[in-house]
């Protein structure tokens, strides 16, 4: 865990690797130049190859790792494995053709040795050679990243919180087919669920998965207005695992042409409702309405 703590740190800071560079004085300027240049023309390699100029990928790959033994050799550069200095002297030994035609299977597979090796030896050189104007970005990179990633997360997670579940929506009866319940559950504040004219009834609202929730949220409906249709009187019912478990007394009078909404907490724990049934009681005007509806 300690172990981890460090590299973690020294990702960030780059500490050890400040200090490496500036251990090397004069030479970091040379073995800067070598490294980055090694850096440079293996990306152009990796490029030239997926395009289709695999000799000249090749050559450069080569060059690129010739640029890495030699900044290996430079005073106080970082120490690498000899296994891995051993590696480069062989690969660099072998020839590479400098004609398409000349090509064959194991080319594929000496570029690919050239290339892995060099990223591993990048690994280890990349972070001393970087110079003080280096070092600041890459700082500055890692952690507005890492920043950047940690407030992201905590906004989604407070937009998954926050976001209105899914509900289905059934009544005892609605006002024809132009009002049926799932109006009252569809976003949308200028339309609404009605009953009948004159009657009671309930509508029940019951999300895709059981789980807890705090309050109910409600948008009182207005029909054609003066006072045509709003809910008063109500009960609201909340059921867990096919029981009653709450009935709450409600009234979301007075009715208005600009309602607004209005919270009912539920008061349930960690209860896993299954669905809240409103059960309209009194009404204004011609009937009960309900424009939305919303579960928290």
């Amino acid at each position: 865990m300690a172990s981890l703590a460090s590299d973690l740190r020294e990702w960030f800071l780059l500490r050890d690797a400040e200090s490496r560079a500036t251990g090397m004085a004069a030479a970091h300027s040379t073995f800067h130049g070598l490294v980055h240049r090694a850096h440079q023309k293996r990306e152009a390699a990796e490029a030239l190859w997926a395009y289709g100029s695999r000799a000249e990928a090749l050559g450069l790959a080569r060059t690129a790792l010739e640029l890495t033994r030699a900044a290996l050799d430079v005073e106080g550069a970082p120490v690498v494995a000899e296994e891995r200095k051993a590696a480069a002297d062989a690969l660099l030994a072998q020839a590479v053709p400098e004609l398409e035609a000349d090509l064959r299977a194991e080319h594929e597979r000496q570029f690919e040795k050239l290339v892995d090796l060099q990223n591993k030896l990048d690994e280890a050189l990349l972070p001393v050679a970087l110079d003080k104007v280096d070092r600041r970005r890459v700082r500055v990179v890692r952690v507005g990243g890492v920043v950047l990633l940690v407030l992201t997360a905590i906004v989604a997670a407070v937009w998954l919180a926050r976001r209105p579940v899914q509900l289905k929506a059934e009544a005892s009866a609605s006002n024809g087919p132009r009002f049926p319940p799932q109006l009252a559950t569809d976003g949308a504040d200028a339309t609404e669920w009605q009953l009948p004219d004159l009657a009671p009834g309930w509508i029940d609202l019951s999300p895709l998965k059981p789980r807890p929730f705090t309050r109910l949220k409600v948008l009182n409906g207005k029909g054609g207005g003066n006072p045509d249709r709003a809910v008063l009187d109500a009960d609201v019912e909340v059921w867990s695992q096919g029981k009653l478990i709450k009935t709450l007394p409600v009234n979301l009078g007075p009715f208005s042409l600009r309602p607004e909404w209005r919270r009912i907490e539920l008061g349930t724990g960690s209860a896993p409702v299954e669905k809240v049934r409103i059960v309209v009681k009194t009404w204004a005007g011609q009937g009960a309405a309900l424009a939305e509806a919303v579960l928290e």
